[in-house]
């Protein structure tokens, strides 16, 4: 009986370990094409910052969202990456928002008026958006405040561009 018991168990944990592992995979592999989309493809720190605090420059800096304190879960991130947000700045990225009505709130570009959003420079798939909202709750939603740590994994290590979160690191110890 206890060897019945104990085979069960392993193959309860093998499978276990599996779907697991195989999980994290794909989440890694989602993250890292979301960096590489948030990053060079629609180069979303244009606007947000390199680290999602709102700092853009030059397009906006200070004003665009703050993704680091946002309270947007996964879907509504998805949401607004895909349909913009109408009557703001904030361009949308789906490939077809706004030509199928199934996609953002059941309206057509004709629909929209004056509050239509722009369409980004580049659009992304579905699989795209979804990494790139992997990557921002990955490694930027409820980060708090900016370190030198992150800097210089964005950036690289011992970057100029990271010389300011090391001073104030170096003050506040």
């Amino acid at each position: 009986m206890k060897i019945i018991f104990a085979n069960k168990f392993i193959i309860f944990l093998i499978c276990f370990l599996f779907f697991f592992t195989h999980e994290v995979i794909a989440d890694e592999k989602s993250i890292l094409l979301g960096e590489k989309i948030w990053k060079e493809r629609i180069k979303c720190g244009y606007c947000h910052g390199p680290f999602g605090n709102g700092a853009g420059n030059p397009r906006s800096p200070g004003n665009a969202a703050n993704l680091r304190e946002t309270q947007l879960d996964r879907d509504l991130l998805i949401e607004v990456i895909t349909c913009g947000i109408p009557g703001t700045e904030m361009p949308y990225f789906h490939k077809s928002a706004y030509k199928k009505p199934e996609i953002c709130w059941d309206m057509l570009a004709e629909d929209m008026g004056e509050d239509m959003p722009k369409k980004g420079k580049k659009t992304l798939s579905e699989k795209s958006i979804a990494a790139l909202t992997d990557y921002i709750i990955a490694k930027i939603v409820g980060k708090g405040k900016i370190t030198t740590a992150e800097c210089e994994e964005y950036f690289s290590v011992g970057s100029k561009r990271c010389e300011g979160f090391r001073q104030r690191e170096q003050q506040n110890q």
